[in-house]
């Protein structure tokens, strides 16, 4: 194992990254923003400054935000590079995220356009470096239905991760059957760099993100649910290697608020926040999982520090500040108060 020297030096340079994030006290005054214009101006001499300079000088912010995207992505290739064996394939499985992430939004891009022949409300924009594979992006824009797509992502494993689905997506006129894929496989490539880990890493990490799955399983499967999915066709896109919840039992959990309830107090009995009154099932689970998970974050931080727990902690709380700051963003251009941006980034209060 190379942690050692090495990891100590790399350790030290995602804590003082760490160190750069937003304060609550600056969360709070951006949730009352009331205009971009204002909301860009609190973010000068933070780490995200660069959204204010774009906006300054261009009144757009797409740029802005593949520019932050891009820095983490480069700090986790440089991880990458200074490990190898499993430390390696877990950087791996990272970057795997934010590829994956931007592969999505490509197609979506891709059939907004070409398949639902709708106009963009904006400037439409994504990363075109590659990050793990050379994919031809501009290509696959270009593509006239979803087997000529495949035939662009033949040269990396996404191909055949798509493949079985496509005349799915095409005759439903739909990304679901994709985008459910792409997340199993994201899944799957990062629990299997875990259960490479040493045993003391593994631990560590097979606790953190067996939770995250088992959040991203109630979350699909309630959306499913919703949506009017049959149950059993719902379970065909159940993330596998969850720490708690299987297709056995997923179903009996997600019966009703109740059963919701009381499956998360009794398996995260440590967390407890406030719920509103009223609010939908699914938007409670969101806030169970924002608090659990940041729960899990900061014991992660506070662990061996020559263990993979740094490396885990950043990575999620670099991850989920870069949404949150992207969607305060937003829902200060669309002139969102407080509390209804509170209410959609599903932001909890402890007891």
């Amino acid at each position: 194992m190379f942690w050692g020297s090495k990891f100590s030096y790399e350790s030290a340079k995602l804590r003082a990254r760490l160190a750069q994030r937003l304060s609550k006290e600056k969360i709070a005054t951006l949730l009352k923003c009331k205009n971009l214009e204002e909301a860009v101006q609190h973010l000068r001499g933070t780490y995200y400054e660069v959204f204010y300079e774009s906006y300054t000088k261009t009144g757009y912010l797409g740029l802005a935000e593949l520019a932050v995207k891009k820095r983490e992505i480069d700090t986790l290739l440089g991880l990458r590079s200074g490990f190898w064996g499993a430390e390696r394939n877990l950087m791996g499985a990272f970057l795997y995220t934010y590829e994956i992430e931007n592969l999505k939004d490509v197609l979506a891009i891709w059939f907004n356009g070409m398949i639902l022949h709708r106009t963009p409300l904006k400037q439409e924009v994504f990363l075109r470096q590659a990050i793990l594979h050379a994919i031809p992006y501009e290509r696959l824009m270009n593509a006239t239905d979803f087997h000529l797509v495949l035939d662009t992502l033949k040269e990396t494993p996404y191909a055949s991760v798509l493949e079985p689905y496509a005349d799915l997506c095409r005759s439903n006129k739909t990304l679901f059957y994709f985008f459910a894929a792409l997340d199993i496989y994201q899944y799957s490539h990062l629990k299997l760099a875990v259960n490479n880990l040493d045993a003391r890493d593994r631990l560590l990490a097979s606790r953190f993100f067996g939770t995250e799955i088992d959040f991203e399983n109630m979350l699909a499967q309630l959306r499913y649910k919703d949506a009017g999915v049959e149950r059993q066709e719902a379970l065909r896109y159940f993330i596998p290697g969850g720490s708690h919840l299987h297709t056995d039992n997923i179903s009996d959990v997600l019966q009703n608020m109740q059963s919701v309830r009381a499956y998360i107090k009794k398996t995260y009995s440590q967390v407890d926040i406030k719920i509103p009154q009223d609010i939908h099932l699914l938007r409670e689970v969101e806030m169970y999982r924002n608090a659990v998970m940041g729960h899990l974050a900061q014991m992660m931080r506070m662990a061996d520090p020559l263990s993979i727990a740094p490396v885990i902690a950043y990575f999620y709380w670099i991850r989920e500040e870069e949404h949150l700051v992207i969607s305060l963003l937003e829902g200060a251009s669309f002139g969102m108060d407080e509390k209804a941006m509170e209410e959609a980034l599903c932001l909890s209060q402890p007891q």
